[in-house]
């Protein structure tokens, strides 16, 4: 009876220790493994953690909060849909040449255009201030002082948006007078001592560029200053 009741007891006891080891295994915490990152179905870059994704997402991309007008933490693209934003409030202003005459397009000026679409190109400018041969031809349209025999160099630049005679434009300070009696239309070929505004905006300035000089220039040197001025679109 004893032994019968030890043996009761023992198969008791290993079963209980059964029950609370199975117990325990099942509610012991478990911490998933991470998800691998996510790919599209373009190319990603190892090592910057970026790169362009197809379908899904870029490879461990940050996404890109979009605002109206522009990207998050950037200011607004500059929109040229309307040629009549830019203006030339702060030069003189005179009429364009006849035809398509130094027009970059090589298409007949319209008013729109000559109002609105037309560049001064400095860095042309720099490039042709390194020859000899052509300063004579700059100090016409750029002259350092009013005996228009050496010319400006370097980029026209304001200050803080301000311009004076002596960043502003040099064509209308330095060129020549125009003679008493001379006709409206053709005035733009002189200056008028006051160089206070921009040179990018001085329809003066572009003309003499776009006609290739005065009177007086040399046929083969008018291609190098009528190749200073740029078109901003493409109306015309």
């Amino acid at each position: 009876m004893v032994a019968a009741l030890s043996k009761q007891m023992s198969t008791l006891q290993t079963s209980t220790k059964k029950t609370l080891t199975s117990t325990v295994a099942v509610t012991t915490p478990h911490t998933p493994s991470a998800p691998a990152p996510q790919r599209g179905g373009g190319k990603g870059d190892r090592n910057t953690n970026t790169g362009r994704g197809g379908r899904g997402q870029p490879y461990n991309a940050v996404p890109r909060v979009v605002v109206s007008g522009g990207v998050s933490g950037l200011p607004p693209p500059n929109s040229r849909s309307d040629p009549h934003e830019r203006t030339y409030s702060n030069g003189r202003k005179c009429a364009h040449p006849e035809g398509a005459t130094g027009n970059p397009s090589n298409v007949n000026w319209t008013p729109e255009l000559w109002d609105y679409g037309i560049f001064v190109d400095f860095d042309e400018w720099l490039r042709l201030g390194s020859y000899d041969e052509l300063t004579t031809l700059l100090a016409q349209a750029r002259p350092s002082d009013d005996t228009c025999s050496t010319h400006r160099v370097g980029r026209a630049r304001s200050d803080n948006g301000t311009w004076t005679n002596d960043n502003g434009c040099a064509y209308c300070l330095f060129r020549p007078r125009a003679p008493a009696g001379t006709a409206e239309s053709d005035k733009w070929m002189y200056g008028t001592g006051q160089g206070a505004h921009s040179p990018y905006r001085c329809q003066c300035f572009i003309r003499f560029l776009a006609e290739g000089g005065g009177p007086d220039t040399p046929d083969k040197h008018r291609p190098y200053l009528q190749g200073i001025l740029l078109k901003l679109f493409d109306k015309h």
